[in-house]
């Protein structure tokens, strides 16, 4: 998970990603946000990349 400000949104944008961002990635507009993002973190796995990811290059 990657939780981010509006200011890293330019870096999103500038590496090409920003159009993909998926739900592991969570915007933080303020200190009351980091709790829900704390809460998100303890899913442990965002289950939908799965399929995104082929083993055979990793071994």
């Amino acid at each position: 998970f990657i939780g981010y400000v509006d200011a890293a949104m330019p870096l999103f944008e500038k590496t090409g990603i920003a159009d993909s961002l998926d739900g592991g990635v969570i915007a933080l507009s303020g200190p009351k946000d980091v709790t829900g993002f704390l809460t998100a973190l303890g899913a442990l796995r965002l289950w939908a990349r799965e399929p995104k990811v082929k083993m055979s290059k990793l071994s």
